[in-house]
């Protein structure tokens, strides 16, 4: 389909002025009645590959600076702030954690993650058992230990040799 050059010329106009604006492709697209792929041929053919993040506020700076020296990572700073990794990367260089840093906390959320359910599935096995040592009935289990019928089976069962 050929389109007029007044056509055009609006198009690109609109493109420029929603980049500006600080518009992704997509949504450029949708409002303008293209294709994202022609959103981003006018951005080349208007020197514009795409809108520039803007710059991190004072604000913005002051609360990352305490952020890390709070420990905090520059991941969880970035994501805290709403900004890219790369920005506070390229803001506090010196300021990342050391390789034993992030391998101490990948061994503390890990212990965390290994130990706390099996943990759990200890001591609920151990209560489903009293309980049903002290007469009740699964269904009564269930209910008091808020599971299903069939997790209080397994729970009681798991396990025992028969």
């Amino acid at each position: 389909m050929h389109v007029s050059d007044e056509d055009r010329a609006t198009r690109l106009e609109g493109v420029a002025r929603l980049t500006r604006a600080g518009y992704p492709a997509p949504d450029i697209a949708v409002r303008l009645g293209c294709s994202r792929r022609q959103v981003t041929r006018d951005r080349r053919t208007l020197g514009i590959s795409k809108p520039r993040a803007g710059e991190p506020t004072a604000e913005q700076i002051a609360e990352a600076e305490r952020l890390l020296d709070d420990g905090a990572s520059r991941a969880e700073v970035a994501r805290t702030l709403g900004l890219g990794e790369t920005t506070i990367r390229r803001r506090f260089p010196d300021r990342g954690w050391t390789p034993q840093q992030i391998a101490a906390h990948t061994a503390v959320i890990n212990n965390s993650n290994r130990r706390r359910p099996a943990r759990r599935l200890v001591d609920a096995r151990a209560r489903a058992r009293a309980l049903e040592a002290s007469g009740l009935t699964p269904a009564q289990i269930a209910t008091t230990m808020h599971v299903s019928v069939r997790t209080v089976h397994t729970l009681i069962h798991k396990g025992k040799t028969e």
